[in-house]
Formats: structure tokens, C-alpha cells, sequence
């Protein structure tokens, strides 16, 4: 707003303007001297009073031109002063219709600046004022305006008027004014609600209709809101409810046809219902991402939004349609899924001196070089093809294109490491002088290394890499079968490395190129030479010309967990607890002693079954008749347990996996914290050092015990505790110091310094022994606390 216009409203005026149930569309322009019949007569202000507001407003000014009328005040003779901006030399008029000379007429809105939206004049529901029809412009029935009205005078004297409001409506030829409101304190928020105005006559519809207010004090009126351009607003009644919304697509058509789309990325076009709609709100699947809502750039438009399914099967898309009166109606539209075939299948299964690796789809066998000897043992049943390291060490494709690594693509393999000091590639695409990507073995020293999965920025020589690694390989789980899958996402410009069906690293890449050469088995290519062949056994190479999902993933690479010894412990003959499947039976002490019900009106029940396990905390112990765990790979213990009391004031040891000198693995009660603990020795040595794991879940004497299981990753190093199935916090650095024991489990003492100790004082159930890491749907089925001999 101009000096000009400012001044001329003679009012100190804050009338805020958050528009809130629709404005308008084109400009709704008055001049800015216009009066309506119902304005009351005008009365001048004197200089002074003249002076006074354009200080006020940060005008410099001086009053020239100047005559006296018959009230002493000075005017022009249309009833205004005429002011000279003393800063810029330009002349403000102020007009004084609206004033009485004495004291200040109530205002709204007539201190904002000419570029300044109003920000106390609004609709429900929280729409902006706006001359412009536009989205914010519609409703669908008849809105709730309002306005915070302000009294000059409060700010010369500290008081509040009591203000009444009163508002207009124009639209087309005609016009309506409501009566005054009640009265509220000057700064109070003035409603009017138009759906049940008394004598409002009917609104048209599909019409832009403005709407002004001023205040009154009760002496005099302030100025219309509209004066000196200030807010403007104007809103639509539409009450029509919209179709629904149109969706089409090539990529995925709708109904029973099935598509290969797992891990594909297809578009959908979304079409408005008509020319008022504002957003739309989609949602694949209800899937975890939630409904997302997109604000369109101009009404009606369309929308093209890309998705990539992850699992195979139906799937459901769903549209929301709002249109700008804020209402709206959805649509659904549904296709289903498969997931493609793999790009290329080596299984290297093939027979002994064969040369070439036939590949499953039967188009693309790899050359193998005389480095390759197939037949040797495998991961699962097949047999596979063992590498000896030399530059002969490879199975290379003819096809090209097979896996572009601009786009979304996967990369499996089955391995087995010998050499641990010199990396090493299991599978890799060709560029021009780099792979497109390489799935292998990273080493770290002579004696460790790790996996990795990395895509080189650029087909050059001198490139950096994106590079994810998991697992800590050494010369004790060097020897273990290995499943990993090396995966990009173009959808999100993620890649994922999984280590047997577990996610274990995922990042960003930052850049694309496109690696289209053929498919390299057992080697990469690096520096325009080939390089890194394997050392090993290899088994089972797959690359996928798409992003390859979680689940199949999962899928292609759980290595279940072997139940090796299950005790039920509800019976013992001569000493001896039996195990599930005639296995290791469990040898009990003195002071072990398998407890039964006797009597079922005074006996309480064991913990699971028909027995379990009581030891007094002396010397009581059972121990396997034979080794059911190779702690030097990665392993699983659990049972249930029973403390005899709340907070024994001694260290006890539930279960152990002694070596000669000390525990390899223990698990039990700490006095020291209160808590369950699992603390894994790097050494079997007297006073070696340990790695503990605490659990965040206290123990308890409770009868019905509480589920303990510890699990060790021998791959990554991670050892979790759980206790009725949450899993204790991670652990900081890896466990990576496994190491050959006895093998034989241990049920209520530790191996200290060579001697039995520890003792457990409590009761004890469903012992369990694992070869491999059991997965959290197995500790929880474990933490149900029902005997279940299929786990």
C-alpha cells in the first residue's frame, strides 16, 4: 500500500487476513476514493491529528495547500489534505471522510504495505485472502469468514474499545451487509458464519463473491477493508462433488494380465476429473512408504508418478482426487506382477573337465580357463568349481549387454575363500577399462579379510568406487560356505549387499554409468587388465538384469540354523537325560536332579512339559555325553531358566562351552550388574580377555522362568543375547576371536582356570544347540514357552 493510501484512511489499522475456505480469481478492483451509500458522512481531521498519523506510519511529511473550514481544521475542498512527503517529494492525500477530527476511528487493515499480504483476515479452513481465483479460491458450501479488528486509541492511552464488526458481501450487481456483530475488546477475532447468516439471501454458485468488513466503536466507523488495496478477498461456492480420478499405464496394464515387474520400474499417468482439482493422494499397497500427497501446479492438472513393485502377486493402487472446495473422490486401480527369470544362471555344477560353465537359460555358456576344476563339493547338493587364484582362473561369457549397471541390476554367488591376503572377485561385468560392478572378497591383512560389493563412478582407470563391505573373514570361518548378493536399486540409487539372505550394508551412488561387456566369473576387470581371480570354490553365479527384492534375496541365500541337540530334560535314567533325536544324552551330577509333579493339587508344574531341570547351586551340574557345537563357526544356545531367588549376591552360569583352560561361551546371572550376560573368551587361557554382552531385561525367580538364547554370527562377529525374545543392543566392536573348544555344552557351571565353577542355583528346561545364527522367528517360537521338537 502507498503512503497515499495509508494516510487517507486516517486509521491505525490491523486487520489480518489467513484466508481459509477459498478466494478469488481475477483482480477485484475499486478506486481507491470509492464511498458506497452506506458510508457516513465525512468530517476533516485537523493538522495536527494529520501530522500525528503520518509519524506514526514512518511518513516524514508537512501539510501544504492548505485551507481552514468552519471547524477551524484545514482541508482541500473535496474534503482532504494534501501532505508532502518529506523523504520523496511526493504528494500523499488523506482522506478524512471517514474521521471525526477528535478522537480516531477503529480500522482494519490499513498499516500493511501495498506488497504485503493481509494476516488477519481470513476463511475457515486456514485459506489465505486473494483477489485471484485459485486453488484456495473454492468451497464447497457457504465459508465462516473472519477478521481481528484493532481501535487506534489503544495504543495512545493503554485501553481496549469495545469493537463491533460489521461485514459485506458483493458479487456481481449486487450486494449484502450483515448487521453489526456484538461487541468484543479492540485485537478480538470477529466471525461470521454465512451458512446460517440471518437474512443472507441464497449465494450463487460458481461465482466469485467478495467480501469486506470494518469495525465500529460505537462513536465512530472505520474504513472498509478494502481501502488502499489492502485485502481483498473473494471465494467460489462450488458444491458439486468430483469423479474420480483417471489412471492408465503401458508399464503395468490394469487386471489379470501378469507382468514381469518385481524390481522393474514402470510410470502411471493420473488424470484429473475436471478443471478445479488441486492434489492428489496415492498409495501403492498401503505399503510402508503411507499415502503421499502432490500438490499440482495448476488446477486440473495431471501427474506421472513411477513405481517399482517388490513383491510379486496383485497389487493395488489407490487415487484421491481433491478438488479446490475441498472435496473429493478416490479410485483404485489393480494389476499384478511376477518376478522376470535371472538374466544369466552359472550353477558350475557342471561335470569334471568340462570346458564350459553351461548356463541355465541355455544361451550364454562361459569359457572356462585351465584354472577351473568343476566336481569339487558344493555349498548345498550340487557340486562346484574350485579356482586355483592364477590368471587361468575365470569362466568368461560371450553375450553382451546381458546386465547393464546403468539401470537396476543384482549379482548372487555361493563362495568359499582360501586365500585371505589379496582380494578377490567372485563375479563382474565389463566396461571399457572397468567392471560395471564386482561381487567378491576384500582383504584386510594376510590373515582377515571381509566381502564386498562395489560399482566404480566412472569407466576409467583412475575412478574411485562405491564400495559396501560386510563380514570378517579370518583363517578359523575361512572355510565356510558364504551366500552373497550384491544388488542396485535405480529406483532410489540404493545398492545392497546381503551376506546369506541378511542385509548387512546398503548406500547410495552418486554416479551412473553404464558397464554393457560381457559377464566375468572368478575375476574383474581393473585398469583395462583383468585382475583379482578367484581363490577358492565358487558355486551358483546369477545376475539379474533388475533390482533384485529383499525377499528374494532372503530367499536365495538362507542358510537355515541345524538343530544339533534338543533336551527336554523331563526324564533321567541312571543319571542320563535323553536328547530329542537319541543324540548326546545330558550326564547329571550330584545336586542335578530332574523335578516332576507328584501330586497335581500341591505340586507346582514344571516349567515346559513333564519335567524339568533342579540345581542346587553346590556342584549340581549336566553335561553332553558328546560335542554338538563348533564354536569356531557360527552357533546357537538356548534354554529356560529359573533363579532360585531375586538378586543372588553370586555369579552363576546357566549354560557353557568350556575349552581347557576356561569357557569359550558362557551365559548366566552377574551379581555384580543383576543381569543375564553372555561373555565370549578370546583365548582359552587363564584370565583371557572377554567379550560381554548384557541384556536389558532383568532376571526375575518367577515360576515360570524366563527364555534364554545367545547367538553368534561368526561371519559379522555379532554375538546377541536374547531373554524372552528382545535381543540385547549391539555390540561395538565384533567378536572376531573365535576358537576351537570342546564343543560339548555345559548346563549350570563354568570352566575357571581349568576347574568347574560358577555353580547355577535354580531350575533349567528345553536345552537347545544350534550349528549357524537361528533367526529372530525362531527365538521368538523359542520364547513362547511351549516344548516344540520342530524347532
Amino acid at each position: 500500500m502507498s503512503n497515499s493510501s495509508v494516510l487517507r484512511s486516517g486509521v491505525h489499522l490491523s486487520l489480518t487476513a489467513i484466508l481459509a475456505v477459498g478466494l478469488m480469481g481475477a483482480a477485484w478492483l475499486l478506486p481507491t476514493n470509492a464511498s458506497s451509500a452506506a458510508d457516513p458522512p465525512g468530517e476533516v481531521l485537523t493538522k495536527k491529528q494529520a501530522q500525528y498519523q503520518a509519524m506514526e506510519l514512518g511518513v516524514p511529511a508537512e501539510v501544504t495547500s492548505l485551507r481552514t473550514d468552519r471547524r477551524g481544521a484545514v482541508a482541500n475542498p473535496d474534503g482532504s489534505f494534501t501532505v508532502t512527503d518529506s523523504a520523496t517529494p511526493a504528494t500523499s492525500t488523506i482522506d478524512t471522510r471517514f474521521s471525526t477530527g477528535g478522537d480516531q476511528p477503529p480500522t482494519a487493515n490499513s498499516d500493511t504495505p501495498a506488497e504485503q499480504e493481509p494476516v488477519e483476515m481470513g476463511m475457515f479452513p486456514n485459506k489465505a485472502c486473494s483477489a485471484v481465483i485459485g486453488a484456495d479460491s473454492y468451497t464447497y458450501k457457504p465459508p465462516t469468514i473472519f477478521a481481528v479488528l484493532n481501535d487506534f486509541d489503544d495504543e495512545q492511552d493503554g485501553t481496549f474499545k469495545q469493537l463491533r464488526a460489521e461485514f459485506r458481501l458483493i458479487w456481481d450487481d449486487q450486494e449484502w451487509t450483515a448487521p453489526l456483530s456484538g461487541a468484543k475488546a479492540s485485537g478480538s477475532k470477529f466471525e461470521l458464519d454465512l451458512s446460517i447468516a440471518a437474512g443472507l439471501p441464497e449465494l450463487p454458485h460458481h461465482t466469485p463473491i467478495g467480501w469486506i468488513v470494518r469495525a465500529h466503536d460505537g462513536d465512530t466507523a472505520g474504513p472498509w477493508s478494502w481501502d488502499g488495496d489492502a485485502s481483498k478477498c473473494r471465494f467460489v461456492i462450488d458444491p458439486t462433488t468430483p469423479g474420480p480420478p483417471t489412471v492408465t499405464s503401458t508399464d503395468f496394464p490394469e487386471g489379470d494380465a501378469i507382468t514381469e515387474g518385481v524390481g522393474e520400474i514402470g510410470s502411471f499417468e493420473i488424470t484429473a476429473p475436471r478443471a478445479t482439482t488441486r492434489s492428489f493422494t496415492y498409495d501403492f499397497n498401503d505399503d510402508d512408504a503411507g499415502p503421499r500427497t502432490v500438490e499440482l501446479e495448476q488446477l486440473g492438472g495431471s501427474l506421472t508418478v513411477d513405481f517399482m513393485p517388490t513383491t510379486p502377486g496383485s497389487q493395488l493402487l489407490t487415487v484421491r482426487a481433491l478438488d479446490a472446495n475441498g472435496l473429493s473422490a478416490t479410485t483404485t486401480y489393480s494389476f499384478r506382477v511376477s518376478a522376470a527369470a535371472a538374466a544369466g544362471q552359472w550353477t558350475l555344477a557342471d561335470p569334471a573337465g568340462s570346458p564350459q560353465a553351461v548356463d541355465v537359460n541355455g544361451t550364454n555358456p562361459a569359457v572356462v580357463g585351465s584354472g577351473v576344476d568343476f566336481g569339487v563339493d558344493g555349498p548345498r547338493t550340487d557340486t562346484a568349481a574350485h579356482f586355483d587364484g592364477t590368471p587361468d582362473a575365470f569362466a568368461s561369457t560371450a553375450e553382451h549387454g546381458v546386465v547393464p549397471t546403468g539401470e537396476s541390476f543384482a549379482a548372487a554367488a555361493w563362495v568359499k575363500i582360501d586365500d585371505l591376503s589379496r582380494d578377490a572377485t567372485a563375479v563382474s561385468v565389463d566396461g571399457t577399462g572397468e567392471s560395471g560392478f564386482r561381487l567378491g572378497y576384500q582383504s584386510t591383512s594376510a590373515t582377515t579379510g571381509t566381502f564386498m560389493f562395489e560399482i566404480p563412478d566412472a569407466d576409467a582407470a583412475s575412478s574411485t568406487t562405491w564400495r559396501l563391505t560386510a563380514g570378517h573373514l579370518s583363517e578359523t570361518n575361512k572355510n565356510t560356505w558364504v551366500h552373497l548378493v550384491g544388488s542396485y536399486n535405480a529406483f532410489d540409487n540404493t545398492m545392497h549387499l546381503y551376506l546369506n539372505g541378511a542385509l548387512k550394508a546398503t548406500t547410495l551412488r552418486d554416479s551412473l554409468w553404464n558397464g554393457t561387456g560381457t559377464v566375468q566369473i572368478g575375476r574383474s576387470l581393473q585398469n583395462a587388465s583383468y585382475q583379482n581371480n578367484w581363490t577358492g570354490t565358487l558355486a551358483d553365479i546369477i545376475v539379474y538384469d533388475r533390482y533384485l527384492a529383499p525377499a528374494e534375496a532372503e530367499q536365495l541365500g538362507t542358510v537355515a540354523a541345524q538343530r544339533t541337540g534338543y533336551w527336554q530334560l523331563n526324564t533321567a535314567t541312571d543319571g542320563l537325560s535323553p536328547e530329542y533325536l537319541a543324540g548326546p544324552s545330558l550326564q547329571l551330577s550330584d545336586g542335578a536332579t530332574i523335578y516332576q509333579q507328584t501330586d497335581p493339587f500341591f505340586d507346582p508344574l514344571p516349567m515346559m512339559g513333564s519335567g524339568h531341570l533342579e540345581l542346587d547351586g553346590t556342584g549340581g551340574c549336566a553335561i553332553a555325553t558328546a560335542p554338538t557345537v563348533d564354536t569356531q563357526g557360527s552357533f546357537t544356545v538356548s534354554a529356560r531358566v529359573r533363579l532360585d531367588s531375586y538378586a543372588p549376591d553370586t555369579d552363576m552360569v546357566a549354560l557353557s562351552i568350556p575349552g581347557v583352560n576356561g569357557s569359550m561361551m558362557t551365559v548366566g546371572y552377574s551379581a555384580a550388574s543383576e543381569s543375564w550376560q553372555a561373555s565370549f573368551a578370546h583365548a582359552d587361557t587363564s584370565g583371557a580377555a572377554t567379550t560381554v554382552v548384557t541384556s536389558r531385561i532383568p532376571p526375575t525367580a518367577e515360576a515360570s522362568g524366563q527364555a534364554i538364547a545367545v547367538v553368534y554370527d561368526a561371519l559379522t562377529g555379532d554375538i546377541t543375547l536374547y531373554v524372552d525374545g528382545e535381543a540385547s543392543p549391539p555390540l561395538e566392536d565384533p567378536y572376531l576371536d573365535a576358537w576351537a573348544s570342546t564343543g560339548v555344552i555345559h548346563i549350570g557351571q563354568a570352566v575357571v582356570d581349568g576347574t568347574p565353577g560358577d555353580f547355577f542355583s535354580g531350575a533349567i528346561d528345553d536345552v537347545r544347540t544350534y550349528s549357524g545364527a537361528v533367526d529372530d522367528g525362531t527365538i521368538q517360537r523359542l520364547a513362547a514357552g511351549l516344548e516344540s521338537p520342530q524347532t
